[in-house]
Order: C-alpha cells, then sequence, then structure tokens
C-alpha cells in the first residue's frame, strides 16, 4: 500500500512539474497545511470520545452496558468469559456511537483475548463486527464534513444507517450459514 501512495504522489508531482513548476511548492504546502489542520480536529473529536470510553471503563458503566448486551453477545459469539463480554460491550457500543477509529484499541484487545481463549468461530465474527458496525450516529464522518466545512454535515446520518444494517444483517447471516460453531 505504501508503494501505490508513493507512486501516486510522485506521479501527481511529476505532472504538475510539467504543467506549472511554479505551483509545485505551493500545493504542497497547501495540501499539508490542509492535512494538519483536518488531523488536529480530528484529533479533538477522537480524544474526547476515548476519554468517555475510559471513563465508561473505569467507572464500572462497562459492566452495565455488559448486561444489557448480553444476549446480543452471547447470540453472535457463544459463551464467552466475562473480561471477553466486557470488552465487546465497549466495542459494539462505540462502534454504535459512530467511533470506528477509537474503538480500534478495544477491537484490537478483545481480538486477542478471543486468540487465547476463544474459537476461531467467534474471531470471525468479531472480524466481521468490525468490518460492518451499525452506526446509529456516524460521528467521525460527520466530524470529517464539519471539519471540511460542509454545510450540512449531518445529511449522510439515514443512507448510513441503512447500508451498515444492511450489511451487519447480511454478513452475520453468512457467517451463520457457512461456518459451524
Amino acid at each position: 500500500m505504501n508503494l501505490i501512495f508513493t507512486f501516486f504522489c510522485v506521479l501527481s508531482i511529476g505532472v504538475l512539474l510539467v504543467v506549472n513548476p511554479s505551483g509545485v511548492l505551493l500545493a504542497i504546502n497547501s495540501g499539508t497545511q490542509k492535512a494538519v489542520q483536518l488531523s488536529f480536529k480530528l484529533m479533538c473529536v477522537y480524544c474526547f470520545w476515548l476519554g468517555v470510553l475510559e471513563l465508561i471503563k473505569s467507572g464500572g458503566i462497562s459492566r452495565l452496558i455488559a448486561k444489557i448486551m448480553k444476549k446480543p453477545i452471547s447470540f453472535l459469539f457463544g459463551k464467552t468469559s466475562n473480561e471477553c463480554e466486557d470488552l465487546l460491550s465497549l466495542y459494539l457500543s462505540s462502534n454504535f456511537l459512530g467511533l470506528s477509529s477509537a474503538a480500534t484499541p478495544i477491537g484490537i484487545k478483545t481480538q486477542s483475548l478471543l486468540d487465547r481463549h476463544g474459537s476461531t468461530y467467534q474471531q470471525t465474527m468479531m472480524f466481521i463486527l468490525a468490518c460492518t458496525p451499525i452506526q446509529l450516529v456516524p460521528t467521525s464522518i460527520i466530524s470529517l464534513k464539519a471539519g471540511l466545512g460542509s454545510l450540512s454535515p449531518t445529511d449522510v446520518f439515514l443512507p448510513i444507517l441503512i447500508c451498515s444494517i444492511i450489511s451487519l444483517v447480511l454478513s452475520i447471516s453468512l457467517v451463520h450459514v457457512f461456518y459451524k460453531r
């Protein structure tokens, strides 16, 4: 992937050198500045939500969420440990809020726990849930659109909700059909 990215960067700089040699440095400087500004805006959103997730985890609220989500987790994963249920519920609820990037560390920890104690079916289901989460509030995309100056950053809500529900139901169905517990 790095090779492809490097190829396209070199190609675009080469084309810009031929078309507009004086604009190369200006374009690089402008693009870098916009990328840094957008990164800081997203970093603020992620820091806030990671802080909220840490408060939920350390405050014991994750156990309450785990109790609420016990039936869906047991339907999807079968029998798991309490620690795994806590992490799964935290991971699923953070993805539900559209915090897929902020939920990644929790997902990695959950997957490694499933790798040690779970079955390959559970690992496959976790992978499916990581790839196709339901996003009730697509926070990351809304913050990206708002950071880029969109006039209506929330107009993606309904399409994302519909697509995420369809893809999740289809994915879970396919795992249940083609994978034996």
